[in-house]
């Protein structure tokens, strides 16, 4: 075909690919990396019908219903992981973090759970969503919907006025998230709304008592690449926004207090941790391209362990994944072990199950992060083509071959 192609001045390359979109069944912009990898992007039947049965009840739960909740997402949001509460009194406050329930339905080795590991990852590409988990469950029956009776997991953190926590309860719970807002929206709501509030000044206690113990609060300057109805949009994102940083907060309290309550019922989870920096670097005061480069490639890399021990980059010891259980797996197989100790049936994997599900999970998320690195950068280099008469202003910060 090759020697054909050839023959007819055709570029052997391009052409193959091009007579595939002519015939219909690709698209001029098909992700052929995705193909490559031959990520699984339909659910087996068995997968789906799993997930059918998957009725929303739970024995003993805690009724929540009529505690003020919101959830705090980005655009377009639709497998909502979590949602807060919060009351301030006289000596501190109340949080409650909600998050959704998952683990409480799925089956140890059934076959959603199957597939979940071999996905590993929700995987969001500039020009489409491939979920973890069937849509059926991850942005419909299990998602935290506005409006919506959930099952949740819900812990319920006392905190006094300097943003210590005090007291944890961990709480099967059934909940209605009253308000949904953007990032933006809860940006524009501030001033008018107490709840949120009393969450940001709490946020911003949080943050400091991680400065204190050591925590490098840095904000990465971040470009946010879409397709919508064809068009590459480009967006900066700082993440200094109140909300962002008060979610970030609340999650990262989150994950910490059930890392330690994991660890210390001795139950085997996956840890994130991180060593300390070999050299403090300075953290720039305003964004300048290099100085924020260097400050990054100096920051040792976050690893996946089965042994405790401090995240320094965050400031916590122990650290997990426990926050997204509809779009990682990490995160839902520390859910399923944390529920396996409340419902008192003990955790559903022992030690030598958990490193096998974790080397297996760290693969597939490996190959998930090479194909949102490449479909991004993909839309980013056909952006710059349509601009290709324009001329940009850039710092180049270091050079490599990229093979198109």
């Amino acid at each position: 075909m090759r020697q054909a192609l050839q023959a007819a001045g055709l570029d052997p390359l391009r052409a193959p690919f091009e007579l595939l979109v002519r015939l219909g069944h690709w698209g001029p912009d098909e992700d052929l990396e995705l193909r490559r990898e031959a990520w699984p992007l339909e659910f087996s039947t068995a997968a789906l019908r799993e997930a059918a049965e998957v009725r929303q009840l739970l024995q003993g739960e805690t009724d929540l219903r009529g505690l003020p909740t919101i959830s705090i997402d980005a655009e377009g949001t639709r497998d909502v992981d979590d949602a807060l509460s919060v009351q301030q009194g006289p000596g501190g406050w109340s949080l409650w973090v909600h998050l959704a329930l998952p683990g409480a339905f799925l089956k140890p080795e059934g076959p959603l759970f199957e597939e979940a590991l071999e996905r590993a990852t929700t995987l969001y590409l500039p020009d489409r969503t491939v979920p973890m988990l069937p849509p059926l469950l991850s942005e419909e029956r299990l998602s935290l919907c506005c409006g919506q009776e959930r099952p949740a997991l819900s812990l319920l953190i006392e905190l006094d006025e300097g943003g210590e926590p005090r007291g944890l309860q961990l709480l099967l719970a059934r909940i209605v998230v009253d308000r949904a807002l953007t990032y933006e929206e809860a940006d524009e709501a501030l001033g008018a709304d107490p709840l949120w509030r009393q969450l940001l000044e709490l946020a911003g206690r949080l943050r400091e008592r991680r400065r204190r113990r050591g925590a490098l609060i840095v904000h990465w300057p971040e470009v946010q690449v879409r397709v919508r109805d064809g068009q590459v949009v480009l967006r900066r994102r700082d993440r200094e926004g109140a909300s962002q940083m008060a979610v970030s907060e609340c999650m990262i309290l989150a994950n910490w207090l059930i890392a330690r309550w994991l660890q210390e019922r001795g139950v085997a989870i996956p840890y994130r941790v991180q060593p300390p920096m070999a050299e403090p670097v300075p953290v720039p005061s305003g964004f300048d391209p290099l100085s924020w480069w260097r400050l990054r490639r100096s920051i040792p890399r976050a690893q996946v362990s089965l042994s405790p021990a401090a995240h320094a980059g965050l400031g916590v010891d122990p650290y997990t994944f426990a926050t997204s259980p509809l779009r990682r797996v990490l995160d839902l197989l520390v859910q399923m072990q944390l529920i396996g100790v409340l419902r008192g049936d003990g955790p559903p994997f022992g030690p030598e199950r958990v490193q096998e599900l974790v080397v297996r999970a760290r693969a597939s998320m490996e190959r998930a992060e090479r194909l949102e690195r490449s479909r991004r950068r993909y839309w980013l280099l056909k952006y710059l083509l349509q601009r290709a008469d324009r001329e940009l202003e850039a710092v180049v910060l270091e050079l490599s071959l990229i093979h198109i």
